[in-house]
């Protein structure tokens, strides 16, 4: 009866070739087509007219730009959303290749977070693409270098960990920085960089009696500001402890979290750093692909070895990259590669995008608009990642009309979910239903009430009432005189 079985078993299986052919095409996306010749000499042509972005490229984005990021999400099959992908292979171009140049006194070091319900978008997956093409690319280009001879060598290992901090209190970020600085690397004249690969980022911001402390050296690191630790005298220390990051440090950050509302809120959100974080949020919902997790062959070392490849070859651009920022960089006053923006349709395109920001917080200032007043610096970095991706740079980087299209469609993405989830960030974190829309509406539909009526009715404390009538009061939605709040037209 047994053996019966397994003959009928094996009668209806299908031939092993059939198998992985149809496991294949399940795990392949769908080709995409798309027009590009609306780009089509635009640098050559300033009277050239972009497509309506609003149509165009705000619903259903799907677009990757060519060249490093093309070649990415060739090799990369998984299931993983779009965003995360896009923002683990952009943190790579940011880190490796960004530290030559800078538009003005904008750098091009990225700081983003993916986040998502556990075991919702593959955010451990994501991170090790990442992981794996900065370490590729380093050790290529440490042997370029001729710092290390092989590419299994410890010594190239090594550099890649001494440049890769995982996570940290403040102080232990600032450590690994100092520390990181002192590394044979940097005596090549190569500008500092790092990279944050936090795939906890939420339970960082919550380190009990650190968080304002992250919130602060992360919001420098940004920008690459000095930032200095004072520490008091503790045991037998005759001195006071300094810690000392110097300016034009270049940090990267990649972090992942699970749900949002887990970690973050409105303290984090007023204080400014998560407005300067790119922030991709995705909700089950929000993934419509599915592939098989199991398939004939090894399809994650396969990945791997093109994505070691990839590496290689992002780090002999970055070598090139340096000989183009040590080339002229006396005359350049000791200052990065410049970035050339070629259409004047690019600068309306991130002047609008503050100003939508900017008449936003006017209308409304609640955790969303102030979420958004980062947007165009983002739409700006992106679009310079996009066109270092192509790989060409020649004297200067020169950014492309797609490139800023491209980043503007992936800012405008990004900022559904985001707004959706700032909307909901509370005043008082003991009564999550009550936000500063909710206190807004009350006092609107009233137009004049007591202070007392609304602590009584709401039932939260003073200290977080008092922070969302001053929020209210500075954008000139409401007049405060004594203990009676009136709603402004």
């Amino acid at each position: 009866m047994k053996n019966g079985l397994l003959e009928l078993v094996n009668m209806n299986k299908p031939d092993e070739e059939t198998v992985r052919e149809q496991t294949n095409k399940a795990r392949e996306p769908e080709p995409e087509e798309h027009d590009w010749s609306v780009f089509d000499n635009d640098i050559e042509h300033p009277d050239w007219e972009p497509p309506d972005i609003e149509q165009t490229w705000y619903e259903g984005w799907s677009i990757v730009p060519c060249g490093i990021i093309s070649d990415f999400f060739n090799i990369v099959k998984s299931d993983t959303p779009d965003t995360f992908k896009l923002l683990s292979i952009y943190n790579t171009i940011s880190s490796m290749l960004g530290p030559y140049f800078a538009f003005g006194k904008f750098k091009l070091n990225l700081m983003s977070v993916i986040s998502s319900p556990p075991g919702i978008g593959r955010r451990s997956t994501v991170m090790r693409y990442d992981e794996i093409l900065r370490e590729s690319c380093l050790i290529q280009f440490c042997r370029e270098l001729g710092i290390v001879s092989s590419p299994n060598t410890k010594k190239g290992r090594n550099i890649y960990s001494y440049l890769n901090i995982m996570t940290g209190t403040p102080e232990g970020i600032a450590d690994a920085i100092i520390y990181g600085m002192k590394e044979e690397l940097y005596k090549c004249t190569d500008p500092h960089f790092f990279t944050i690969s936090d795939s906890e980022f939420g339970q960082t911001l919550k380190q009990y009696g650190y968080q304002y402390g992250i919130l602060t050296i992360l919001s420098r690191l940004k920008y690459g500001e000095e930032f200095k630790f004072s520490h008091s005298k503790r045991g037998d220390k005759k001195e006071n402890v300094e810690r000392n990051i110097p300016n034009n440090t270049y940090v990267t950050l990649l972090g992942g979290m699970q749900n949002p509302e887990l970690f973050i809120d409105y303290t984090q959100i007023y204080q400014g750093l998560f407005r300067r974080l790119i922030f991709a949020y995705v909700e089950p919902n929000d993934i419509d692909k599915w592939m098989p997790p199991l398939s004939y062959g090894q399809v994650w070392t396969e990945e791997q070895i093109k994505l070691k490849e990839l590496g290689k070859e992002i780090g002999k651009i970055k070598y090139k990259y340096r000989g183009l920022f040590l080339k002229d960089f006396k005359k350049r006053n000791n200052q990065p590669i410049e970035i050339s923006i070629a259409n004047p349709e690019c600068f309306r395109i991130i002047n609008s995008t503050s100003r939508d920001s900017y008449e936003a917080l006017k209308k409304s200032c609640d955790s969303a608009s102030l979420s958004g007043q980062n947007d165009w610096e983002h739409v700006l970095i992106l679009a310079c990642l996009n066109a270092l991706s192509r790989g060409d740079v020649v004297d200067k980087l020169v950014v492309r009309s797609v490139d800023v299209f491209l980043a503007k469609a992936f800012v405008n993405r990004l900022k559904i979910n985001r707004d959706k989830f700032c909307r909901q960030v509370c005043v008082n974190p003991d009564r999550p239903d009550v936000s500063l829309n909710t206190l807004r509406a009350f006092i609107k539909e009233h137009g004049k009430v007591e202070i007392s009526v609304i602590l009584k009715t709401f039932n939260i404390t003073a200290e977080f009432l008092m922070t969302a009538l001053h929020t209210l009061l500075a954008s000139k939605q409401i007049k405060l005189t004594s203990n009676i709040v009136e709603y402004v037209e």
